[in-house]
């Protein structure tokens, strides 16, 4: 009986930060799988598609259009190991084969990547660093002589302080331990 046919669209490093040597090992067992480390549907990646049941993409994974089908006959499943595909993928291929995502294990990251830029913009750090690099370094007194009323707390329970005159900035994680939410 013949292994179903796997293609990961996936640079190597890529590929290990979502598939651990032990998951290589058991994608081994199930499937006979490659990878196509291209973000371009180049002569080598056409030739790997020939024969692929099921496709892995990635965000380092080139758009397919509608000759995705013709390139890939026996294609019946699209994993994007992600959140957006709309982009990704032509509206036909909706239509014809199942393709799937998985957002979560990027949801954290994203979140945080996004309180980090908020706090980027919040801090006006770009003034900062040019103020910083200056000879007078009067900077330093203005910021240290203001007090701090406002804090963040992080999961680990740590209060990094915020400006008062910055804007105020809310959240809580729902892990978080509710002795270390009140205080």
């Amino acid at each position: 009986m013949r292994r179903t046919a796997l293609l990961i669209s996936a640079g190597e490093e890529l590929l290990e930060s979502f598939f651990s040597p032990e998951q290589q090992r058991r994608l081994s067992r199930r499937f006979q799988w490659t990878r196509e480390g291209s973000r371009k549907v180049d002569a080598n990646f056409r030739q790997e598609l020939g024969d692929v049941d099921a496709l892995i993409t990635t965000w380092d994974s080139p758009s397919f259009g509608d000759d995705l089908l013709d390139l890939a006959p026996q294609l019946r499943v699209i994993a994007h190991c992600g959140g957006e595909v709309k982009s990704r993928f032509s509206r036909s291929l909706f239509e014809r084969l199942t393709i799937t995502n998985a957002p979560a294990p990027m949801a954290r990251a994203t979140a945080e990547l996004g309180g980090t830029f908020l706090m980027y913009c919040a801090r006006d750090v770009d003034f900062y660093r040019a103020e910083v690099r200056k000879r007078s370094n009067r900077i330093y007194d203005q910021v240290h002589l203001r007090g701090s009323s406002e804090s963040i707390v992080g999961r680990e329970g740590r209060h990094d302080r915020l400006r008062p005159d910055r804007p105020r900035l809310g959240g809580l994680d729902e892990r978080l331990r509710p002795e270390v939410a009140s205080s």
